[in-house]
Parts: structure tokens; C-alpha cells; sequence
């Protein structure tokens, strides 16, 4: 497995808001005057992606709350604040090639050690293997404290290139079935959503020749048992 590891010293994470607070500061006054202040750019690390790779961050605080943020050309691709155990941040993230800033900071902005390690995400193990028009197939997605920790997949190969139709459902009322489609470590389109809580997620998609994953989960995280189906698009 490739690892990527990066250790930031207190120094280097002061944060947005923690290093003009650990200025000497004016007092604001109200109705007053703008004050002026000098506030520097977050302390931000890259990460260089030399292919499609999934992601597994974890920003772990020794004295703090840590948060994470990933960037891509300075845009939003993912945060996480809660996710790791106790108050550590933890994500995982399909990004494609190319450089990304990563920055770690405190919930409130304080003065911190964050341990922030980036490594190739380890494989989920595959459920079941559908092909399109094959019976429904049973899964049980696993309890989970955050998304891919409650995660299934489903492998499905497509012979013929199509528009198909998947569907993830539950006769479980309190369950959210979410499908997403990964094709060469990338997410093909857009999270496929129940349209609320006991219903199934289920969308057509245009599909060329080739093999899929079908990562599933119930959205709130709980264990859930569902059927999947692959079916040519009417």
C-alpha cells in the first residue's frame, strides 16, 4: 500500500482564526470605527496524486479538536470534523491525478499538534457480483460512524454498453439506501439517494462496457439489510 504521511508541528498549526488571536490585538468598540487587521492564509500542505486514487485522511490532535479540509486549485472537495475517533478528524475522498491542499486546524482555533496521515484507502471487500438483468441480490450494510465505515460494495460488470437501472432497496422503515458508482478509482456521477427514509435509491444510468463498483450504504449509518438490482432502462 503507497503512503503518504504528514506530521504538522504546533507552530505550523496556529489556523486561521488562531494565529490572529495569538496576536496582540485592539479591542473592538461598538458602533465604532473598522478595525484593521492583518490575518494570514491558513498553513496549508499539498498532496500530489500521480493517478485516480481513493483517499483515506485522518488528522489526529494530541492536545485539541482537529478538522480537516481538502482543496483542489483553491475549491472545496471535502471536510470532516468528527468522524475519528474522539475528536480527530477522519475522510475519505475518490480524487483524481493532480495537487491538492490538505489543512488541518483546531475546532476553535487554538494552538495545536495534528498528526495528519494520507494513505491509499484499503479495498472494501465485495458483497456480491451482479450483472444486469440477474435477480435481485441480498446485502447487509454494516453500522458505521462514518461514511465508508458504513459502506458495502457490490462488483457489476456490464457486457453491453446502456442506459441501466440500480436500485438499492429496504423493506426496513428506518433505512436511507444510498448507491454510489465507481469506475477506475473515480466516482461516476452523482450520489443515487432514497428519496426519503424507507423508500429505495434508484436512478437510470448510462453505462459503457466495462466493471463497476456499486458502493452502498444506509445513510444513517445504522446496519441495513437491502436488495440490489441492475436492470436495462425501460
Amino acid at each position: 500500500m503507497r503512503r503518504h504521511t504528514l506530521v504538522l508541528s504546533t507552530l505550523a498549526l496556529l489556523g486561521l482564526a488562531g494565529t490572529a488571536l495569538a496576536q496582540t490585538l485592539p479591542a473592538l468598540t461598538i458602533d465604532a470605527p473598522a478595525t484593521t487587521v492583518e490575518i494570514p492564509a491558513e498553513p496549508t500542505l499539498t498532496l500530489t496524486l500521480a493517478a485516480p486514487t481513493e483517499v483515506l485522511f485522518d488528522a489526529i490532535s494530541t492536545d485539541g479538536d482537529a478538522q480537516l479540509r481538502v482543496l483542489h486549485d483553491g475549491s472545496f472537495v471535502a471536510e470532516d470534523g468528527d468522524s475519528g475517533d474522539g475528536t480527530n478528524a477522519r475522510l475519505s475522498a475518490f480524487l483524481a491525478a493532480g495537487t491538492y491542499q490538505v489543512v488541518a486546524y483546531d475546532y476553535q482555533y487554538r494552538a495545536t499538534t495534528v498528526n495528519l496521515s494520507a494513505v491509499t484507502a484499503p479495498p472494501i471487500a465485495s458483497a456480491a457480483t451482479l450483472a444486469p438483468g440477474a435477480p435481485a441480490t441480498a446485502i447487509a450494510t454494516p453500522a458505521g460512524d462514518w461514511g465508508r465505515a458504513a459502506s458495502t460494495e457490490v462488483a457489476l460488470h456490464v457486457a453491453t454498453a446502456g442506459s441501466y437501472t440500480l436500485t438499492a432497496d429496504t423493506s426496513d422503515s428506518t433505512c436511507s439506501p444510498e448507491i454510489t458508482v465507481i469506475s477506475g478509482n473515480q466516482v461516476q456521477g452523482w450520489v443515487i439517494s432514497a428519496s426519503s427514509t424507507g423508500h429505495a435509491a434508484s436512478d437510470a444510468r448510462a453505462l459503457t462496457a466495462g466493471d463497476y463498483t456499486l458502493r452502498i450504504r444506509n445513510w444513517n449509518g445504522r446496519a441495513c439489510a437491502m436488495t440490489v438490482t441492475v436492470t436495462p432502462a425501460s
